[in-house]
């Protein structure tokens, strides 16, 4: 993931409060603790061993407990894989399976974005944790973490972060706790030639993760060569692009991406920060305010309105927009 500016600093109040609430992580193996969350609407989630199951399941039920920001990119594709882990479970293996999610950086804006990424199956239990106490009784101390807990209460695995197993890793505990054949963890099998070119755009992105922004463009240009029918990958030169203040090119990356995929939201977000970046500050302006409002990427949407606003000289309105980026990184309106 490629930061903007106001981005780290999220980063380090999101580690510096996991570091001070959280107690000693649990490891797999051990027995999970209750657990009460709260949701938007005020209804509650709890939890109590060894019924392994949130209020109102039934028993025999394995729960899946993930702790997220719904700001962060690496939340959200921990959110994506575990939808389609349910959605390829078994129909009568599904509805043994909560889930419950402790998520941050909700608000009334972006909650009904957030609710269309929740899986079709399973008992969902989309929560807050306004005490913070499930953070501390568990030990989290990095976002994403995903928790796999039996129908005997005892945690069966953790995974902290997203890292490339993450979906297999669930797929296998789940057939586990299931004590089922199959969870279709993966998609159709990658060519050699995709694969190959997905290995490239990870050195890619660890190479624009230090700041080589050009190498990183370099190897991205060599990977789209390889599979230029990959959305995906138009979206993250776009990204690193625009570190390069390479707006047209970074215009014409995200503009490719939505000719691949025309649903593809993160692809017009990146869309309306070049054109934001550009000469036609009324057409940028335009280009963010139609993206704000729609729950995802928030923060970044007014960081770069507050650039563009700066550049129209519009000091007061900037400031204002600088301001709610923050709020958004914060999780407050």
């Amino acid at each position: 993931m490629i930061l903007v500016r106001h981005s780290g600093l999220r980063t380090l109040a999101c580690m510096a409060f996991l570091l001070l609430a959280a107690g000693r992580r649990l490891n797999a193996g051990e027995r999970a603790p209750e657990f009460e969350l709260r949701g938007p609407s005020g209804e509650t989630a709890r939890y109590t061993p060894p019924r392994a199951a949130p209020e109102g399941t039934s028993a025999g039920v394995v729960t899946i407990l993930l702790f997220m920001d719904y700001e962060q990119e690496l939340s959200r594709k921990a959110l994506d894989d575990l939808s389609a882990c349910l959605e390829k479970t078994p129909g009568p293996a599904s509805r043994r399976i909560a889930f419950a999610i402790a998520v941050g950086g909700l608000n009334e804006s972006n909650l009904a974005a957030f609710a269309k990424l929740l899986p079709p199956k399973g008992a969902v239990r989309a929560a807050l944790d306004p005490k913070r106490t499930a953070y501390r009784d568990y030990g989290v101390i990095a976002l994403p973490t995903t928790f796999v807990i039996d129908t005997g209460g005892s945690i069966l695995s953790v995974l902290p972060g997203h890292p490339a197993s993450y979906r297999k890793r669930i797929a296998a505990s789940l057939r586990k706790a299931l004590g089922i054949e199959s969870v279709q963890e993966e998609g159709p099998r990658r060519s050699p030639e995709a694969e190959h070119a997905r290995r490239i755009a990870k050195l890619a992105g660890t190479l624009a993760a230090r700041g080589s922004f050009d190498l990183a463009k370099g190897q991205l240009r060599t990977a789209i060569e390889i599979t230029p029918s990959d959305p995906g990958l138009r979206i993250q030169l776009g990204e690193v692009l625009l570190r390069l203040d390479d707006v047209k090119d970074a215009a014409g990356a995200f503009r490719k991406a939505l000719e691949l995929d025309p649903k593809s939201r993160t692809a017009r977000i990146g869309l309306a920060k070049a054109i934001s970046l550009g000469e036609d500050l009324e057409a940028g302006e335009k280009a963010l305010r139609s993206e704000l409002g729609r729950g995802k990427a928030e923060a970044d949407l007014f960081y770069y309105l507050g650039r563009l606003l700066e550049r129209k000289g519009d000091v007061a309105a900037a400031a204002a927009a600088y301001r709610r980026a923050y709020e958004r990184t914060r999780g407050t309106d």
